[in-house]
């Protein structure tokens, strides 16, 4: 079966090279592709990614140029592959070795597949709050469709899986692979994880910089609930548990300030909040809560 690996790339020209060389030690009892999809890169990525042009027999770039965002970009790195099922990553990742021989010995018996995580070869300590995230196992939604989920860049799947779903919904800046993951089970296809598949991935470094992701995969997650949801239940109780979550978050202060990792952690809760806060405004409905 050939696989093919299709890797987003937007200004990524001083970390690329680190995921590129992980890949070109992968191997695979079959023929196997990589597809550089440049979402628009202003930095020298591009030339980056030429210089290894000899370490790969098929390394191709695409442009992806014309609509920002992951989304976009995987859809057309998928339009231009040949491989039989594709895996994703992304270019400021690094993945293990053995990562592509396991995803594609998972993809051979399943259509739809998803690696383990691990953010602590990548990242300071202090950046490290969500080690528990798809390292053991899968996320579940708290809410309906109530199905596993993964991120984009530990994803595998059987191209006519891919295909029939419509692929990454691109009007979807964040959470668009939550969507994806409940499209492809919704279709019939379950999520396997892959434990011997590993995914060193890269955290925000700053402050400001885990602040604006939470807010900005707070307000994707209810714009992915605003899909899913059972009309017929407005929910209202939402809101309730939503403000009980601001009274959780004054508690964690005494103990947060003191040191980094405490900091990083409140932050991050801080800027959940206000993005389920803008994304319920902006879908005109209660924020998303366990049920």
């Amino acid at each position: 079966m050939k696989l093919s690996v299709v890797l987003p790339c937007y200004n990524a020209a001083g970390v690329i090279g680190i995921q590129l060389e992980a890949l070109a030690r992968q191997t695979w009892s079959d023929q196997w592709e990589i597809i550089v999809a440049d979402n628009g890169s202003t930095d020298d990525s591009v030339s980056v990614v030429k210089q290894y042009a000899d370490r790969f027999p098929y390394l191709r770039i695409v442009d992806a140029s014309a609509q920002r965002g992951a989304a976009y970009a995987r859809n057309i790195g998928v339009r231009a592959a040949t491989g039989e099922a594709v895996v994703f990553c992304d270019a400021d990742d690094e993945v293990a070795p053995g990562w592509l021989e396991a995803m594609g010995k998972a993809l051979a018996s399943s259509d739809f597949v998803a690696c383990s995580l691990d953010a602590k070869k990548l990242n300071p300590e202090w950046t490290q709050i969500h080690n528990d995230f798809q390292t053991h196992g899968l996320g579940k939604l708290e809410w309906y469709p109530y199905l596993p989920h993964a991120g984009g860049s530990s994803l595998g799947v059987r191209r006519r899986v891919f295909e029939a779903v419509g692929g990454f919904d691109s009007s979807l800046r964040y959470c668009e692979d939550t969507d994806f993951c409940c499209k492809a089970q919704l279709f019939g296809a379950p999520l396997q994880f892959v434990p011997d598949a590993v995914l060193h991935v890269r955290m925000q470094t700053s402050y400001r910089g885990l602040y604006r992701q939470a807010r900005n995969w707070a307000k994707g997650s209810v714009a992915v609930f605003a899909r899913y949801r059972v009309r017929r239940n407005r929910g209202l109780w939402r809101w309730g548990a939503y403000w009980r979550q601001w009274k959780w978050i004054a508690g964690m202060l005494p103990g947060s300030i003191g040191h980094a990792k405490g900091r990083a952690r409140l932050i991050w809760h801080l800027g959940w909040q206000i993005g389920l806060f803008m994304g319920s405004m902006k879908q005109r409905m209660p924020p998303p809560a366990a049920e």
